[in-house]
């Protein structure tokens, strides 16, 4: 990936969990801001995210997503607030009542965190 690439856009391209791996965004842990990996197949949540040192704006909303792990928005070893503001989960498989609690500890400044609706049954 580009370093310096503050933007990226994957919505509609039907992405699964064996095509986004931690390599997928290397040179961009710096300085992407926004992610976009809205309406995909994705099953989790990719790893990296936690790493994203200046993502400000997380789509993930519209996939087949059915858990939030503790480090997988938020690395527990660092101490660092995240500067994720805008974390968009709707319309996956989650159920709610089941996040850990540590799940977003690392957020502190956030406007936004949208997990509902869901498509549970």
């Amino acid at each position: 990936m580009v370093p310096g690439l503050e933007y990226l856009y994957l919505s509609f391209n039907r992405l699964s969990d064996g095509g986004v791996d931690p390599v997928s965004f290397y040179g961009a842990y710096h300085s992407l801001r926004e992610l976009f990996l809205d309406h995909n197949d994705l099953k989790s949540i990719p790893p990296g995210i936690e790493a994203m040192k200046a993502l400000h704006f997380l789509r993930l909303n519209n996939n087949k997503i059915r858990n939030v792990l503790p480090e997988q928005i938020c690395n527990a070893e660092v101490d660092d607030d995240s500067t994720l503001e805008h974390l968009h989960l709707e319309n996956n498989y989650i159920k709610t009542r089941e996040i850990s609690s540590y799940a977003f500890s690392c957020i502190r400044s956030y406007s936004s965190i949208v997990l509902r609706p869901q498509n549970i049954k």
